[in-house]
């Protein structure tokens, strides 16, 4: 099954494409109070550069050759970016309250401004994903409602641009169906129930179209939401087959590129099931050398984590210091949930994964969570087991990012959960997460 790896909305920005004939520089120099990265970054689809810091200042050219959105990336801080050949640009913020204090002086401070001040109203409408998310159907399309209102008249109001004012009002537009899209979903996660939807909830979604090469390419918002419904589309399907007539059916190939690169790499990666027929997707339909390339060097690394494979071994300690094997575990399905005490998304699946435990205790099924938390956050690991009750087979890892285990695997993110067969055997590398009804209808099927 696919990660939705987002699903809350980060504020988005959008931009007019102008053809220029050649490269132009930006100069972008700033200043960061109470800063404590090294280097600043800035990313987008064809571009990513690092730029050193020094005592806070920095100062670089970049060459471009049409307006862009950047990704503006300070330690663990984010911004979004317009910049447009020529352009002169002065960043000023603090790194304790870094959006309140995000200021930008010189020619395209107005779309800047504009994009800061965006960015705190968001955060003020969703910064708590949980609360956000959990509002009844109606309640909430028209806070969402609200806000696209909000945005749009501030945009009217403001000093930007008029190339920047028309692209921003289609961003905007594709924000609001973003956050539309996202809500069934968000909402299950949530409040671990379903929701029963007004028939015209998503109507505004049907009228998208995901083909459009020319908005996947500039507006950031739209292609998110591209991304979030064709992964949607995906995991209803499941059959690889079935995914690949959602590729071929495609028509822009930059958008199928873009499909197969952030969609599809992340099964050939972790191993999924799919892995095999996923690899074999972006060998035949992708243009990009270099997709093509990343694609069969991760499958050539998680080969030996297809289904039916021998799972890799493991011998950490439990929660009262005695050695399990996972040798010792044959003979009962094995569920394995990798974590981390610090981890957001691991934390919320707690709920969902005692219900699962309670729901299929007795039964021939092992549970067992390996945490990767640091040495250090030991006894940390040891408390919150303890206060939150939880079950199953708890077992903390040798070397956290570095245990073999999770190498073997190839995990790059968490929560990571793998189910075995009674024989060690790989069910799926990447198994359905507790909160999803999948692993149920996994789990009953090879019980």
């Amino acid at each position: 099954m696919l990660r939705i790896k987002q699903l809350f909305l980060a504020a988005m920005a959008s931009v007019l494409v102008i053809s220029c004939d050649s490269k132009k520089e930006v100069s972008l120099n700033g200043n960061i109070e109470n800063n404590t990265a090294d280097s600043i970054y800035l990313i987008n689809n064809d571009i990513r550069k690092s730029i050193p810091v020094k005592n806070g200042a920095f100062s670089d050219t970049i060459n471009i050759s049409k307006p862009g959105y950047f990704k503006f990336y300070a330690g663990n801080q984010f911004a979004w970016l317009y910049l447009t050949p020529g352009a002169e640009l002065t960043l000023k913020t603090d790194m304790n309250k870094f959006d309140d204090q995000l200021k930008f002086e010189g020619k395209l401070s107005n779309e800047n401004n504009f994009l800061a001040k965006k960015t705190v109203k968001q955060i003020a409408m969703s910064g708590n994903p949980s609360e956000f998310f959990k509002q009844d159907a109606v309640a909430f399309k028209q806070k969402i409602g609200n806000y696209k209102s909000e945005l749009l008249a501030d945009l009217e109001k403001s000093k930007a641009s008029n190339s920047f004012k028309e692209s921003e009002k289609k961003n905007i537009e594709f924000e609001y169906l973003l956050m539309l899209a996202q809500y069934p979903q968000a909402y299950s996660f949530f409040t671990q129930k379903e929701t029963e939807m007004p028939a015209d909830f998503e109507k505004e979604l049907s009228a998208v179209n995901l083909d459009n090469e020319e908005d996947f390419e500039l507006l950031p918002s739209y292609k998110d939401l591209v991304l979030y419904q064709i992964s949607r589309k995906i995991d209803e399907v499941g059959s690889g087959d079935e995914v690949e007539k959602i590729i071929a059916n495609i028509k822009s190939q930059n958008i199928k590129d873009g499909i197969m690169s952030q969609l599809l790499m992340y099964t050939i990666s972790s191993g999924g099931p799919n892995a095999q027929k996923y690899y074999d997707i972006v060998q035949k339909y992708s243009q990009d050398d270099d997709l093509k390339k990343r694609a069969a060097t991760e499958f050539e690394q998680v080969k030996r984590l297809l289904p039916g494979s021998p799972s890799p071994e493991f011998i950490y300690p439990d929660i009262n210091g005695k050695d399990v094997a996972l040798s010792d575990l044959k003979g009962k399905l094995v569920y394995i949930d990798v974590w981390a005490t610090w981890c957001v998304p691991c934390l919320q699946e707690i709920p969902s994964l005692k219900k699962l435990e309670s729901d299929y205790h007795g039964k021939d099924i092992y549970f067992v969570s390996m945490s990767v938390d640091q040495k250090k956050d030991f006894e940390k690991w040891q408390n919150m087991v303890k206060e939150k009750e939880l079950q199953g087979i708890q077992i903390f890892s040798d070397n956290d990012w570095k245990s073999q285990f999770v190498k073997d695997y190839n995990i790059n993110g968490i929560p990571r959960f793998i189910l075995l067969d009674r024989e060690g055997k790989i069910i799926s590398a990447d198994a359905p997460r507790p909160s999803d009804p999948n692993i149920r209808l996994l789990i009953d099927e090879k019980i």
